[in-house]
């Protein structure tokens, strides 16, 4: 007696790489797994797409920040310079990473 499906055949009529018996290996990865994995590689681009970027500017007055300052200080003090150069001119303002990748 010949059974009804003998192989398992896509929409193409050809066998599948991918056998359902094996699809769960690390080498042949299901569509869940791939899924994820471009989900998680939109996600971490998006992140970097709206991440604030600092246009290149030349500052020649800048804060003293001694040594022995704690880094959060330090770094404190060089937003507060940052900041007052955007208000002067001298700089332009932060935006996201995406609005440089066109001009």
């Amino acid at each position: 007696m010949e059974r009804a499906f003998p192989q398992a055949r896509g929409l193409t009529g050809a066998r599948s790489l991918y056998p359902a018996r094996v699809s769960g290996t690390p080498f042949h990865p299901t569509r869940r797994q791939l899924t994820v994995l471009c989900g998680l590689a939109l996600v971490s681009l998006g992140w970097h797409a709206v991440e604030p970027v600092r246009p290149d500017c030349l500052v020649l007055s800048g804060v003293y920040v001694p040594g022995d300052v704690p880094p959060a200080e330090g770094y404190m003090a060089q937003q507060e310079a940052y900041e007052q150069a955007v208000s002067e001119g001298a700089c332009g303002p932060a935006r996201p990473r995406f609005r440089t990748w066109f001009g």
